[in-house]
């Protein structure tokens, strides 16, 4: 089996909380449990560079080593959960016209991307586009059925477009 550089797959993602209270939004530390009404954003399997910081809760030096290393790769495959995480990080951030151009591109990065679909269905939560956000989220579900922090999501923004109607 030939040995790649980088190739580390982690088991698992983690979730960043986002809490988006009838979507208003405000912002949770990663370590901080995840409530009721709480979106969870997700980071890539793959162990690229500056996902750790992400998780860890050292966004801003996260996002650096990310940039960094979008700058230097151009294979769409590697490029892929560099974006999701990218998404994720200005999200949490709070600088959403950054996230936007993020999520698109991780989104149009691979069809079959559901952490991309999960994150910009947070996006499109945080700025009051509901109806966007759960067909994300049910799109992201289709792709990967068991995915407890999509399931969650969608029955909370499902939820809160409920209660907002009423």
């Amino acid at each position: 089996m030939p040995h790649t550089k980088n190739a580390f797959i982690r088991t698992a993602s983690l979730s960043l909380v986002c809490a988006i209270p009838l979507f208003l939004s405000a912002v949770s530390h990663a370590s901080e449990p995840s409530t009721a009404n709480s979106l969870r954003l997700q980071t890539s399997v793959e162990d690229v560079n500056g996902v750790r910081d992400i998780e860890a809760g050292n966004l801003n030096d996260g996002l650096r080593k990310t940039l960094a290393t979008l700058s230097r790769t151009t294979v769409a495959s590697q490029r892929q959960p560099l974006l999701n995480n990218l998404c994720a990080t200005y999200i949490a951030l709070e600088q959403l016209s950054s996230a936007h151009s993020a999520c698109d591109a991780a989104v149009s990065s691979g069809s079959r991307n559901a952490v991309a679909l999960n994150n910009r269905a947070v996006l499109n939560c945080k700025v009051g586009n509901a109806k966007q956000c759960v067909d994300d989220l049910k799109q992201a579900q289709r792709l990967r059925k068991v995915d407890e922090v999509i399931a969650a999501n969608l029955s909370l923004a499902q939820q809160t477009i409920l209660i907002a109607a009423q």
